[in-house]
């Protein structure tokens, strides 16, 4: 885990960063029922509270399961072997999943399969750009952007279902 105010690498476990001395609030754990229906409730994810019963199931509750969630499958081998990129030097972003199967690099909002020197999804450069990008109406879905189409449909990247 990075420390959100200083950045620097953070034991597991640990309540407070050793480098900035930020404390960390943990929320209560969850159970995974209820972890389950919170998330399809919020609608946080198309898969209904059955599959995210299902999912829940075979994971490491924490970090598994919302990866899981959140990233889905491998979009190349389809694997469930996946992390987010929080961790991995030179990325860092959790919107970017990781096959830990084929090592190939993907963006959760778009799709679009990094290739190996990419460090960041391209379409953050798109949003970047944007003179929107402070009051942006697409935070929560960045294909639904027309310029963030646009730069799919010509990189030839499909839009999620």
């Amino acid at each position: 885990m990075l420390c959100m105010n200083c950045g620097k690498e953070v034991a597991k476990g640990a309540t407070n960063c050793a480098s900035c001395q930020t404390k960390f609030v943990s929320p209560p754990p969850l159970d995974r029922d209820t972890f389950s229906r919170m998330l399809a409730q919020a609608g946080l994810s198309e898969r209904n509270e059955a599959d995210l019963r299902e999912l829940s199931q075979g994971a490491e509750f924490d970090e598994e399961l919302a990866n899981l969630i959140f990233l889905g499958d491998c979009p190349k081998c389809g694997s469930q072997h996946v992390e987010d990129c929080e961790r991995i030097r030179d990325r860092e972003d959790l919107t970017l999943g990781h096959c830990l199967d084929c090592d190939v690099f993907w963006c959760s909002e778009c799709g679009y399969q990094l290739k190996p020197d990419e460090k960041s999804c391209p379409h953050w450069t798109v949003c970047n750009r944007c003179p929107d990008e402070a009051d942006c109406p697409h935070l929560l879905d960045a294909t639904e952007c027309a310029k963030v189409a646009k730069w799919m449909k010509a990189a030839g990247v499909p839009r999620p279902k």
